[in-house]
């Protein structure tokens, strides 16, 4: 028997084995290739290997010498297709969180946003309407939302980071402005007392009280054309900047104390407050 026949007769019984094994290996890489390619790439790999399998078990009963070539035929299309995916269908190892590492950063990124989402939402907008400090906020809920279905792993820790301050420094101008804002404070009295009529026996407003809504109801617009110059710095003042946030609310809070009409609200107020007009 020549080495030529000893080398076929080795081949015909090892040919089935050789294909089995290169299609474990191939199981391997396919499911290897989820560092650069999609779910459904991976699945795609994985359902290829079948036919694969299915022609080796034919090939091993009536050409196992054939059975062993197999997988060379399913390693030529996986390299066909990945090719076609990195060029045309946006596989990458390093874009669009393609790595398993990288999709759970990118998850736990988005519930970050989607915590600050719900912060936000518990309390609402605090604002009032047309002000560019509510349009601000307005906007930093609509990018907490977006980015709580869609966020990147590049996407925190520093952008959460600064859409959170940015939020922060929104609400704090925004209170801060609102201690000062008359008309503001006559409209939530005015909710309050409609509240406050369904529940108590308030025919006629006890005096005190209706002395201190006519009052609150004359100065609180002469306040706030006093303060207007203030109060339209503190909503135009960058958030982020808490130098410049601190002074335009100094300078609020020091043009109010002299304003006449401002303390008249304050009096008027606390004869409001003392009647707890927003209890049950």
């Amino acid at each position: 028997m020549s080495l030529n026949n000893e080398g076929r007769i080795n081949l015909e019984r090892s040919g089935p084995w050789i294909g089995v094994a290169g299609l474990f290996v191939l199981l391997w890489i396919a499911v290897a290739s989820s560092q650069f390619a999609p779910w459904w790439g991976v699945v795609l790999f994985v359902l290829l290997l079948i036919p694969g399998a299915v022609l080796v078990a034919r090939l091993s009963r009536t050409h196992p010498r054939r059975a062993a070539w197999v997988p060379l035929g399913n390693l030529a299309v996986w390299m066909i297709i990945t090719v076609l995916g990195l060029s045309f269908w946006g596989w990458s190892a390093d874009a669009d969180n393609s790595t398993s590492a990288t999709r759970v950063l990118a998850a736990q990124c988005a519930t970050k946003y989607d915590n600050l989402r719900q912060t936000m939402g518990e309390n609402g907008n605090p604002g009032q309407p047309g002000k560019r400090l509510t349009k601000e906020w307005d906007a930093a809920d609509s990018l907490a939302t977006e980015l709580s279905r869609r966020a990147k792993d590049t996407d925190c820790p520093e952008g959460l980071r600064s859409l959170t301050d940015r939020v922060a420094g929104i609400e704090n101008l925004i209170y801060g402005q609102a201690d000062f804002d008359m008309v503001r404070a006559l409209t939530i009295a005015e909710r309050d007392l409609v509240h406050a009529k369904s529940i108590r026996d308030y025919d006629p407003l006890p005096d005190n009280l209706r002395r201190a809504f006519e009052s609150l109801r004359a100065h609180a617009p002469r306040a706030n054309r006093q303060l207007a110059k203030q109060l339209d710095a503190v909503d135009s003042t960058d958030p982020l900047d808490e130098s410049a946030s601190k002074k335009s609310l100094a300078d609020l809070a020091a043009a109010a104390a002299e304003s006449d009409e401002y303390r008249t609200c304050r009096q008027a107020l606390k004869v409001i407050g003392d009647h707890q007009l927003d209890e049950e």
